[in-house]
């Protein structure tokens, strides 16, 4: 398409920025970014430029736009300086596999001074959702579903006439954002690539080699498809990637951190995903930029914009509509990051940039998927607002003063096709290899490669041998000449000691890519690590990991010791390379028959967690029984061995940890548990005398419960929702000089969020009373926020005598109580810890006098895992004998939640017929907590006998509404159960609603109730909607929203409350659920309605799954992940709860989230607007005052 008539309009739409006049569009601030779906109205181009601020200096030009192309998705440059272009129409929906998609690649040339291109032509056509690409040789390598094809034009007439497969097939039935993208050829010549969001893909070369990838990972191929390797593990959905000139790897990422530096071979975080035991890679980014939707990147390796812009970061933020920098402080190899000023703001809220690319020219090149909805799951994938038909590229170039004194700087913007390198000699390419841009090298180099070829390799072998010759030169040229076979020992031994530290490192990059190493060659990669720069060494441990023997151990070790702190990247990498060096069976045998110092042991022992082998195990059970390691580290060693010792050994590793640990019940307890759990991911059996010590190990427990409480039981708050109990022993400071006294404290080791309450036995009340107390209950400056105490109760009747605030102090104060009017009477302190903030939030007692009580000898927290233990050890093992102990525990309403919950399992299993009278007790006890009563209906449920089914119907005519929906679903997971509710139903006995409800209309599905559908109808017939009703809810609140009386602070403390378990924000909380920076871009209503229904619009990775298992019991929870025959779920408060894959009876996928759905009923109106606006204030423009912040 010829666009010279429109060239005089784009003429008149250049504008500089920096200068920009005030509009009517710009004084509408940023409140139109922050809603998911754009309320504003599309711009046309020329006004959408007008939009835009960036740094004095700087311009932006438009150099396409509609109708010459459509929506862009990835961007590259070819050696002529032309852009490429993939673009959707089709997205988010596939085309069928078995049609033509309505998509296309277009070339974009005749770039003007301005920007403007005046020529786009159509490539390739009929494709379905393409991403990545990559111009190669006459066209373009590129993805559409579902293969990466090579389209070649072999007449040469500008379009396409053949298309090979060239790698495939990709996964896309999951995810249609989360495809393969950001094809980047390497310095090796490889093309790089990210695999995205939750698809799974197995790749398989032409010789053979094949991957397997589960969202996000990276990459990479050879051109012609013959090979295929990873790159790296994890990452959620990696979009965009980009070489620096030393060689390192930038990846940006959406919803884990927004960028990374990749090393080979390691793991990174992804939803939930274990590392490879090595811990993740290093972060370099650790904070995000007000959302998690982050798409293309760019490393700035020129010289056109001025220094402070150079080697830094630039990443696309389409939910923001705006352009984040990010720039970098060296630490050897590592480059921890710093967030600058957004380079790029937009007042259009249309404004998607989805891919960065570095011109040939200096500028920055962006890709503007310009629409309304961004969001993939945030908004109905159907939603008619989804705009298919606009779409722009944008160039941002420096034309003001300032740019760096370096004479190759200053060189003013020109068109990126100003080198058109496709007609360039050997000499010229040569020269361009040493140009100041990194795109014009790269193509240079790879034109040399493919194009010259072996005529190349004397005049690049001879210019490496020219003083002359720039650092970048020779990087390239060394290169050049091992890609072509051409590279000489006398040029790599010079490369290696040259005075360039990029030359150096490059040196050690290409060691890593030949086939073997020559003893010359090795004995560079040992200088490497001797390297006085880090980046040298990284790259020759690198090396050294893809080079393993024996002989590479020792040097590894003694780089361990060499290495500075604050380099993570340095430590990573050579940690990996030792791993790889014990990956040869022979390793370990070798290291046996030698001494090793302890430092040398502890750091074998390091990596051995990474090492899949039998002779991993057997070093590390030798290694803990001779040397003592923290209780993390400990437990992940056992893992290991169980996982990878041979069955038949297994007893070794009980009796080292009889022997070695016999004292600690607590760290036998552990280790049982991860021998256990190891046993269970191999799908194999515990052996005999593993199951004795384990019921031994189980009746000492039992007996040090009641041993070591001294009366003290803890218990969960009543309407917060059950957390392990935060109380523990601790030494304390106090005003009077003691330091050595210990305290009752609920700030246990694992954070201040925790809640409960701990009540000692009772005891005669004295006339006086005094104790130390220290602690918080909320912020410095802020109001006290009366949930933290310690009270003084009668034992008779539960009333409150005396209480008293902890001093909001670390240093304990006294605290002298009068009780003269109460002395002589039977009473119980109870120590309270309601503030569930994430800081000041949790008190400490002891020091008491006269000494009414007694500290417990074993952590109240303790107690409660040993009981949870021991009931999980009676139940898998039979061990009947326990049954009393287990009787006691149940009934007492002291003991912990999910302990009784276990003991109720447990002692079903040793006689059904009595416990199930017990279990249905408690249930239908309106004073115990409605977390156990839930649980207990679970439990029924399980059982599916005609007695717990009464238990269960008993229950039903007097509970709560959100007891009986429990009921009801519990009631609903048999077919007698099912049955059994519809007839109280059809009675009128029970609310038709409960079948309305649509987690219990799932259970009765899965069941497969006959006629179930008819059934229900009939039931329901004449009851509005349960959604027409959550919606009146919805409207009411949305309605009574009032951001002038709304606290983001006090939303925080509800978030904390009642999210935290599931969902992270601002780093803290988990990540069972999706990760929720920049979740306020959503907007009230859309955020209102995640809340209030969470079951209306369900990202298909957040659907939990019902899990009917052999035994009776059904579990619903959302997978994790699998490790080997267990498959991991977390169920609705986060905790994760692992099931055998041959104990499954059945799976159901469920439509609904995992999300409770009863937070309108759970969370008051005033903390439910608090929380909006905690939410909010985390939006796409921060909008700290609409939420009241």
């Amino acid at each position: 398409m010829n666009l010279k008539s429109l060239t005089a309009l784009r003429l008149a739409c250049v504008v500089s920025l920096g200068l920009l006049p005030s509009t009517t569009l710009l004084a509408q601030g940023n409140g139109a970014l922050d809603d998911i779906i754009r309320k504003t109205d599309p711009l046309t181009p020329e006004l959408e430029q007008k939009s835009f601020h960036l740094p004095p200096g700087f311009e932006i030009q438009l150099v396409a736009s509609e109708p010459a192309i459509g929506k862009p998705m990835n961007m590259a440059f070819d050696a002529q300086g032309r852009l490429w272009i993939t673009q959707s129409r089709e997205y988010p929906f596939p085309a069928p596999t078995n049609a033509f998609g309505r998509d296309a690649i277009k070339v974009i040339s005749g770039f003007q001074p301005n920007g403007w291109a005046t020529n786009v032509s159509t490539f390739a056509t009929n494709l379905n959702i393409p991403i990545g690409l990559y111009p190669y040789k006459d066209g373009v390598i590129a993805f559409s579903i579902p293969y990466v094809y090579s389209l070649q034009d072999t007449n040469h007439d500008g379009h396409a006439d053949t298309r090979d497969i060239i790698m495939g097939t990709y996964g896309f039935d999951r995810d249609t954002h989360g495809l393969t993208s950001a094809f980047r050829r390497g310095y090796d010549g490889w093309i790089y690539a990210d695999h995205g969001y939750h698809n799974t893909t197995t790749l398989t070369a032409k010789d053979g080699s094949t991957i397997t990838m589960n969202s996000g990972n990276c990459y990479r191929f050879k051109p012609d498809g013959s090979h295929v390797e990873q790159h790296s593990w994890g990452q959620v959905n990696p979009f965009g990637l980009m070489f620096d000139p030393l060689g390192d790897l930038w990846s940006a990422d959406c919803h884990s951190k927004p960028v990374y530096i990749l090393l080979r071979g390691a793991y990174y975080p992804s939803f939930g995903k274990p590392n490879d035991g090595l811990g993740f890679g290093p972060e370099v980014v650790p904070y995000f930029h007000g959302s998690t939707a982050i798409a293309g990147m760019v490393y700035y390796a020129t010289t056109n914009f001025p220094a402070e812009y150079q080697a830094t970061t630039f990443i696309g933020n389409v939910m923001t509509s705006r352009i984040n920098r990010d720039s970098y402080t060296a630490h050897g190899s590592s480059r921890p990051g710093k967030p600058e000023p957004d380079f790029m703001t937009c007042d259009d809220p249309w404004f998607r940039p989805v891919d960065l690319q570095l011109g040939p020219d200096g500028a920055i090149y962006v890709a503007d998927f310009y629409n309304r909805i961004i969001g993939h799951y945030e908004v109905p994938l159907d939603h008619p607002g989804r705009d298919r038909e606009r779409g722009r590229i944008w160039r941002i170039v420096y034309t003001g003063k300032g740019v760096s004194s370096n004479e190759s700087a200053n060189i003013k913007p020109t068109s990126p096709e100003q080198l058109n390198l496709v007609k360039a000699s050997t000499k010229e390419l040569i020269a361009a290899i040493g140009h100041p841009n990194i795109t014009t090298r790269m193509l240079a180099m790879n034109q040399l490669v493919d194009r010259i070829g072996q005529p190349a390799v004397k005049p690049v072998a001879r210019m490496m041998r020219d003083k002359k010759a720039n650092s970048f030169q020779k990087i390239h040229g060394l290169w050049v000449l091992q890609r072509l076979g051409g590279l000489d020992e006398k040029i790599l031994t010079a490369a290696a000691k040259d005075s360039d530290r990029g030359v150096r490192t490059h040196t050690m990059h290409v060691l890593s890519e030949v086939t073997s190493l020559t003893a010359e060659q090795r004995q560079l990669l040992l200088a490497g690590l001797h390297d006085t720069d880090g980046f040298v060494q990284r790259a020759a441990a690198d090396a050294f990991g893809r080079h393993p023997q024996f002989e590479n151990i020792r040097p590894l070790l003694d780089e361990l010791t060499r290495i500075p702190a604050d380099d993570d990247q340095l430590r990573h990498a050579t940690r990996m390379a030792l791993r790889n060096q014990l990956r040869d069976t022979k390793s370990y045998t070798q290291l046996s028959a030698g001494s090793l110092s302890e430092a040398d042991a502890r750091a074998i022992a390091d990596v051995s967690i990474a090492v899949q082998s039998p002779d991993s195990a057997k070093f590390l059970i030798g290694f803990i029984a001779k040397y003592s390691e923290p209780r993390e580290t400990l437990v992940a060693h056992v893992k290991h061995i169980v996982l990878y010792l041979p069955q038949d050994e297994l007893p070794a590793l009980a009796k080292v940890a009889q022997a070695s640990f016999g004292d600690d019940l607590d760290l036998q307890l552990t280790i049982f548990k991860s021998i256990q759990e190891g046993t269970a991911q191999r799908g194999g059996t515990l052996p005999e005398n593993i199951r004795e010590w384990a019921s031994t190990l189980a009746s000492k427990l039992a007996d040090s419960v009641e041993k070591g409480s001294s009366g003290w039981t803890s218990t969960p708050i009543e309407g917060m929702g059950p957390t392990p109990s935060p109380w523990c022993v601790q030494l304390r400071k106090s005003n009077d000089g003691d330091e050595s006294s210990p305290f009752l404290s609920s700030l246990p080791p694992n954070g201040e969020q925790l809640t409960g309450i701990l009540r000692s036995k009772p005891f005669t009340i004295p006339a006086q009373l005094t104790f130390f107390m220290v602690g918080h209950d909320g912020r410095t400056g802020k109001p006290v926020q009366k949930k933290n105490f310690i009270r003084l109760r009668s034992a008779e009747t539960g009333e409150l005598l005396k209480e008293a605030s902890p001093p909001h102090n670390d240093t304990a104060r006294k605290y002298n109580w009068d009780l003269s009017s109460f002395s002589g009477k039977q009473g119980y302190l109870e120590l309270v810890d309601g503030n569930n903030g994430d800081s000041f939030a949790w008190l400490a007692a002891g020091r008491f006098t006269p000494a009414i009580v007694q500290m417990p000898e074993l952590d109240p927290r303790q107690i409660a895992e040993r009981q949870r233990t021991t009931a999980q050890v009676a139940r898998n093992l039979k061990v009947t004998a326990l049954a009393p102990q287990l009787t006691q525990w149940l009934a007492a309403k002291t003991t912990d939640v999910d302990a009784r919950e276990l003991c109720a399992r447990a002692l079903l299993s040793f006689d059904p017929i009595s416990s199930v009278t017990l279990i249905s007790g408690v249930l239908n006890d309106a004073g115990e907590l409605m977390a156990l009563r839930e649980k207990m209906a679970e439990v029924l449920a399980q059982q599916n006998s005609p007695a717990a089914r009464t238990g269960l119907i008993t229950a039903l005519h007097t509970a709560p509404e959100r007891l009986q929906i429990r009921l009801a679903m519990a009631l609903a997971s048999s077919p007698e159960g099912a049955e059994a509710l519809l007839q109280l139903v059809s009675d009128k006995k029970v609310s038709a609603r409960l079948v309305m409800e649509r987690k219990v209309k799932e259970r009765l599905a899965a069941t497969k109730v006959p006629n179930l559908n008819d059934r229900l109808a009939q039931l329901t017939k004449g009851l509005a909607p349960i959604n027409d009703q959550i919606q009146k809810i919805i409207d009411q609140r949305h309605a009574a929203f009032n951001p002038a009386k709304a606290t983001a602070a006090k939303g925080a403390e509800v978030f904390a409350k009642n999210c935290m378990v599931c969902h992270s924000i601002d780093g803290k909380g988990a990540l069972v659920g999706p990760q929720l920076d920049g979740v306020g871009g959503r907007g009230l209503e859309r955020l209102m309605e995640d809340v209030l229904d969470p079951n209306r619009n369900v990202d298909p990775s957040f659907r939990y799954s019902t899990i009917n298992l052999k035994d009776g019991e059904v579990i619903s929870g959302l997978q994790r992940r699998e490790e080997g025959e267990v498959i991991i779920f977390a169920d609705a408060t986060g905790k994760e709860v692992s099931v055998a894959k041959k104990d499954i009876q059945s799976r159901t996928e469920s439509e609904s989230s995992l999300m409770p759905d009863s937070f309108s009923e759970v969370i008051p109106v005033e903390d439910f607007n608090n929380l909006m606006a905690f939410l909010l204030a985390h939006g796409s423009s921060k909008q700290v005052s609409k939420a009241g912040h």
